[in-house]
């Protein structure tokens, strides 16, 4: 039964919790959660498991089977974010009492969450402060106190800043300033505000240094760009402490940095240490960071290590109180989908696309970004197994969706291009091929200039077009792939997967003209290069070696006749 979200259910919220389980090697996806629209709360059974040890679907049905049953909730009232992360607050309509909702699937509240004896009292002073009706007195002013103080271990700081001027304020109008007796005294609460002065002084600043990281590395300055990200560390730990959760998200930026310069190793270490901060902070894992420490895994060949890290990732969100975290479920299930066909399992993987696309069209709208993203995912998994056809059908939907979200000039744009392209030159289309790449890497240049890896990537698949005609487009092909190489290692560093794809892309141009030797020289070099970073198991690592074995033979019998190297040195 195929996945039923749909916009003929009238929902005005789709998928509100995705509700999983995991345990050891196996996930359950046991509830999800979406309203009506009315917005009362429906609950979506679901029975499914996966086994991640090896990638196996263990059942035909879609990733979403749906049942409905409404429930009956009291009513609800969410105190912006001033309750616990994980919690809301109720009020009861007969005592208009305070009653807290503790996390998914946990008994536990949040590390942070204030007193439960006092937390009535503190809700009362709450609704009180914002109605403009809190009168003045010493258990008053003791209790606003406390309510900023929570505000501060919350890390609310705005809000602990407003509550500390306001309490100053109160002192002021009722002529309490010079009362010695009054706690906490106004010494006490103007230090209190000045700390967290000093803490949001602290944050403006490191996020500065974090803003500018972000655009180096979005230019693909990655070494500057990791420059300033350990700025932000060094003055962050020195300001805030090493687990504040800023620092989490300063590490999760160096990690994504480590990943994109092909830094596998390190990025899993610094990512490890993110989740870990989160942790301490929040008391739940970090979904965001997750799905980043897959990508890491994907891209280092680990793929069922990258699917548990996505499926801990939709863990974690099932125990959000987050109500519109659809784009985050949905991008998860995007790249599970893709983990799964890494490891071969199309149908898997087209089923939990479905899924994600589902989800991501019917809570964003058909035309959304993250629907584009998705679709050029299932793209890049058909042309992987061959099925150029729906490849480039998927892809036409992209570049319709991002021209219609962008212009039809963004590198989002240029990308999708590169890989309509790509299906042109599979299909041996090559005037096709090169008038998508040209117009890609028009806008490219327009955007990025011309020392970018996105606009290496697309030189190297006109490189690859190149080598495939005669001698004197061979000859072109070369001289594309030196200038790919040249433009690689200035922005990628001279340890990055992508060094090693052109190396051995000018290993086959010397192979397409027979100069087995040299193609044999230059794929060493290739291999040479990917183990030092992927390690001797990688996927690609085997059809490499395979292809350097025959191609050896093949040169004996080019130069001596024989079927064999027979002792011959290959330096």
């Amino acid at each position: 039964m195929g996945s039923q979200l749909s916009k003929d259910e009238n929902d005005t919220e789709v998928g509100r919790k995705y509700m999983m389980a995991f345990s050891d090697n196996s996930l359950e996806i046991n509830d999800f959660i979406k309203t009506n629209e009315s917005g009362s709360p429906i609950s979506v059974k679901y029975s499914k498991t996966f086994d991640t040890t090896d990638g196996t679907d263990n059942s035909s049905n879609s990733i979403l089977s749906w049942h409905e049953e409404e429930h009956s909730v009291g009513e609800k009232e969410a105190i912006g974010s001033w309750w616990t992360n994980q919690c809301w607050g109720c009020i009861d309509g007969n005592d208009n009492k305070c009653v807290p909702f503790t996390q998914a699937n946990t008994n536990e509240t949040h590390p942070l969450s204030i007193n439960p004896d006092h937390s009535t009292d503190l809700f009362s002073l709450y609704r009180c402060y914002k109605s403009d009706s809190l009168e003045y007195g010493p258990s008053a002013a003791k209790t606003l106190a406390d309510l900023a103080d929570t505000h501060f271990k919350r890390r609310e700081y705005d809000k602990s800043l407003e509550v500390y001027s306001e309490l100053l304020q109160m002192y002021e109008a009722n002529s309490c300033a010079e009362n010695e007796d009054l706690f906490p005294t106004v010494e006490e609460i103007e230090s209190q505000k000045k700390k967290v002065e000093d803490v949001l002084a602290s944050i403006t600043i490191i996020e500065n240094h974090r803003k500018h990281g972000q655009e180096l590395e979005e230019s693909g300055c990655y070494g500057e760009a990791m420059l300033s990200y350990s700025t932000a560390l060094r003055y962050g730990v020195s300001n805030l402490g090493e687990v504040h959760p800023m620092m989490g998200s300063i590490w999760n930026d160096i990690g994504c940095c480590h990943w994109k310069r092909g830094e596998y190793n390190e990025a899993v270490s610094v990512l490890e240490k993110a989740l870990d901060i989160h942790r301490t902070s929040h008391g739940v894992d970090q979904p965001a960071t997750l799905n980043l420490l897959g990508c890491c895994y994907r891209s280092k060949g680990a793929y069922k290590s990258a699917i548990k890290s996505f499926m801990r990732s939709l863990n974690a969100l099932s125990s959000s109180s987050e109500s519109n975290n659809f784009a985050l479920v949905g991008k998860t299930l995007t790249f599970l989908a893709s983990a799964y066909g890494d490891l071969g399992k199309l149908n898997t993987s087209l089923l939990i696309f479905k899924d994600s696309l589902s989800l991501l069209e019917t809570s964003l709208g058909p035309n959304h970004v993250d629907v584009a993203a998705t679709l050029k995912c299932k793209g890049e998994l058909y042309e992987k197994c061959g099925l150029y056809n729906d490849a480039m059908i998927t892809y036409r939907r992209t570049l319709e969706i991002y021209k219609l979200s962008f212009g039809e000039k963004s590198i989002d744009v240029a990308k999708t291009l590169n890989s309509i392209g790509e299906i042109h030159r599979h299909r041996n289309e090559y005037d096709k091929a090169l008038a998508s790449y040209d117009a890609a890497l028009v806008i490219a240049h327009d955007i990025l200039g011309d020392k970018h890896h996105d606009v290496a990537a697309i030189l190297h698949n006109t490189g690859r077009v190149y080598a495939t005609q005669g001698e004197g487009e061979r000859a072109k092909a070369l001289q594309v792939f030196h200038v790919v190489l040249d433009i690689q290692k200035e922005t990628l560093g001279k340890l990055h997967p992508d060094i090693g794809t052109t190396l051995e892309s000018i290993g086959q141009v010397y192979e397409n003209a027979g100069n087995y030797e040299t193609a044999i020289h230059w794929y060493e070099k290739s291999l040479q290069q990917r183990t030092k970073i992927l390690g001797n198991n990688h996927s690609t690592m085997e059809a490499l070696r395979k292809k350097i074995r025959l191609l050896k033979t093949e040169s004996c019998l080019q130069q001596f006749g024989c079927e064999g190297c027979n002792g011959y040195s290959w330096s």
